[in-house]
Formats: C-alpha cells, sequence, structure tokens
C-alpha cells in the first residue's frame, strides 16, 4: 500500500507444535531409526499424488510421521478457537512429516541428451528445528536428525549407519486414556496386592 515495507505479525493461541516420537520413525531407515524425539515447530505434512508419482517411477518412503490421532485445521490467523484442541475428527491415517523419494527425476530445462539418472531427494516438513534456537533443544535430537540426513544424502547408507550408531532414549507413543488408568491401577495396586 506505500513505499514503506509493513509488517503484521499473526498472533496464536498455542504454536504450532509437532512432537515425534520414535514408534512413528521408519525402522528401516538409517537416518530415523536411532534417532530421538523430534519437535516439529510449525511443522506440515505431506500430500502426494501417488498415482502420478508410480506413474514416474518415483517411490515414496516415509521416515516421520505423526500418531493416528492428527488433525488439522484452516488456520486463517488470529486466536485459535478451544474447541479445535478437543477435537474428535482425527485424519484417516498418519501423516508423513518427513520422507524419502528414491527414484528418476527429470529437468525438462537439460540441454545435454543425457539420460537422467535415478536419485534421492529428502523432503522435512520443518525447518524451525534446524535453527539455532531449537538445534540443540535438549529433549530432541535435531542435530542428530540433520547429521543423520546430511550423511546419508552425501555419503550413502554405510556412512550414515556409522554416523548414528549412538541409540538415544525415546519418547513414548500416545496411550489412551482408558490405558493409561489401567497402568495406574496396576502400579498402584501392585504393591498392596504383594503385601
Amino acid at each position: 500500500r506505500s513505499a514503506v515495507r509493513e509488517y503484521d505479525p499473526q498472533k496464536v493461541a498455542l504454536p504450532f507444535l509437532i512432537r515425534a516420537v520414535g514408534a512413528n520413525f521408519s525402522d528401516s531407515s538409517v537416518i530415523t531409526r536411532r534417532l530421538g524425539d523430534l519437535l516439529f515447530i510449525w511443522g506440515n505434512h505431506f500430500v502426494f499424488d501417488t498415482e502420478g508419482l508410480a506413474k514416474g517411477g518415483i517411490d515414496v518412503e516415509v521416515l516421520v510421521s505423526t500418531s493416528e490421532r492428527a488433525w488439522t485445521f484452516p488456520w486463517k490467523g488470529g486466536w485459535l478457537p478451544a474447541d479445535v484442541f478437543s477435537t474428535d475428527s482425527y485424519l484417516a491415517e498418519p501423516q508423513p512429516l518427513a520422507v524419502l523419494l528414491n527414484g528418476v527425476f527429470r529437468n525438462d530445462d537439460s540441454l545435454d541428451g543425457d539420460m537422467p539418472a535415478s536419485g534421492e531427494l529428502m523432503l522435512i516438513g520443518c525447518s524451525e528445528m534446524f535453527k539455532n534456537d531449537y538445534l540443540y533443544a535438549s529433549a530432541f535430537h535435531h542435530d542428530q536428525f540433520l547429521l543423520n540426513s546430511v550423511a546419508y544424502m552425501a555419503y550413502g547408507a554405510d556412512i550414515a549407519a556409522l554416523q548414528s550408531r549412538r541409540p538415544p532414549p525415546r519418547g513414548f507413543a500416545f496411550q489412551s486414556a482408558t490405558t493409561k488408568r489401567l497402568w495406574r491401577v496396576a502400579v498402584v495396586g501392585a504393591g498392596p496386592l504383594v503385601i
């Protein structure tokens, strides 16, 4: 509207945070199989055209996903309504937060007549976790995720496996309220039953 750049910050009641735990990591990938918890700050999930990718010969390997209790909200700024945080309308399946695409990536602008080679492309639905303020967050392993990813993409699976040789502690997967109550009763009641 003017020659001066204007900045209008949007307020949000709670930050968009997705805590990804080991139960939702790929056990078959050297990048994530020994990885600790991750915090996707303002994270996004991916939606793929599986038919189009299959036609193009590109395989999708999900490295990190949400739990089955994931939901979305079409946020347009402002405070989030309180009922959003107690929703029962979850998405049909876990949503991918980090993926590895394998296949042939064609460049239409290529001037040489070489055949395109197969390659890999990694997509991570959050860059905020790799910024200085969060990279070394004590309860999360963002730094290890970055190192594992770079080692894999630059040098391959063998070096990535060497890079990720230290298994960190992992968080717990989501437990229903009924399961939590049963464990509380079992733990509290075990002592008196033994006596």
